[in-house]
């Protein structure tokens, strides 16, 4: 993006999409047979500080750049205010040094990410902020962003309201789900003692994640990855395996499996998991109760997307 053309955005009225994850964590795109800009070109790359203070009237609209980047977007709202990206591994790297000044403030990211995206969809007059006359489309954070902006990429999603219907309301929060409790609270038992719990991802993705939402995972730790495999981790209650692009593109394939303890889950209610992966291949989960002498498989998750939710019962990990 050339200097003479920041002012552009703001006096020709076009509106652009900027990505928050810019790939600076992936070194194929940008090390690997490919010829890197001349030193005097490199500080036009994703030069975002200097294209909205050229153009503060502008429309700048967000976008995640999915299937090749998380479609959290937290993630990207950390990318975008802080000289770090999250890859969709879950790895971490700074920005590489040939990269412009790319980083904002939250009060400046925060409109690109609600109602700039709308008036990029021509939808600014139903959605994109909360006033009345609107669609009721909003979440409830556990967290401002504005507090601590390295602590944004943990910061977790309470409630999720789509035209004033409670789509997601994370268990223990159900307070804050109005007019809600009936549908999005199932029938409680009791509290589910906590118990083993075995996962085995595998992927012929260059990258795939498994979120679970509905309990809690402690000393959860990687009991065997593939060779091949570049990332294989755990943070929180999400996994995450990835191998290099080119392996993928070949047909290549890596699994990883997890031991944890599960925790948090109530006897009658549902284990939410949320698979995510990359734009090659596909990915398997399997999940294994190992209450009897050797682990029980209990099913075999195959998402036909790179993005799918798939609930199981507690009740499966709660009996052998």
């Amino acid at each position: 993006m050339r200097p003479d053309s920041y002012p552009r955005y703001q006096k020709i009225g076009v509106v652009a999409t900027l990505i928050g994850n810019i790939w600076s964590c992936n070194a194929v795109f940008f090390s690997k047979g490919i010829v890197p800009d001349p030193p005097q070109y490199q500080a036009w790359n994703f030069p975002y500080r200097a294209m909205l203070d050229a153009s503060p009237q502008a429309h700048f609209a967000w976008h995640s750049d999915y299937p090749w980047a998380s479609t959290n977007p937290l993630f990207h709202l950390y990318s975008l205010v802080t000289p770090y990206e999250i890859a969709g591994d879950l790895s971490e790297c700074p920005d590489p040094s040939w990269v412009g000044n790319k980083t904002l403030s939250v009060d400046e990211a925060l409109p690109m990410m609600t109602i700039e995206g709308a008036y990029a969809m021509f939808r600014e007059q139903e959605v994109g902020s909360l006033v009345p006359g609107k669609y009721a489309d909003l979440i409830i954070l556990s967290a401002n962003p504005k507090t601590d902006l390295n602590a944004i990429r943990n910061i977790l999603v309470w409630m999720t309201m789509v035209g004033g219907q409670v789509r997601w309301c994370a268990p223990g929060h159900e307070a804050l789900c109005p007019g809600s409790l009936e549908v999005q609270k199932p029938p409680i038992s009791s509290p589910a003692s906590p118990v083993a719990i075995r996962l085995q991802i595998k992927t012929t993705s260059n990258w795939a994640t498994l979120t679970l939402n509905g309990g809690t995972l402690i000393d959860a730790k990687v009991v065997s990855a593939s060779a091949e495999t570049t990332n294989a981790g755990v943070n929180g209650n999400q996994l995450a395996i990835n191998q290099p692009i080119g392996l993928a593109s070949s047909g290549g394939s890596v699994e990883m499996v997890v031991d944890a303890t599960l925790t948090d889950a109530q006897t009658a209610a549902q284990l939410e998991f949320l698979i995510q992966s990359g734009a090659i291949g596909d990915t398997t989960v399997t999940l294994f109760n190992p209450l009897q002498a050797a682990p029980v498989k209990i099913g075999t998750l195959a998402p036909n997307q790179q993005n799918t939710t798939i609930n199981v019962p507690v009740a499966k990990f709660i009996s052998p």
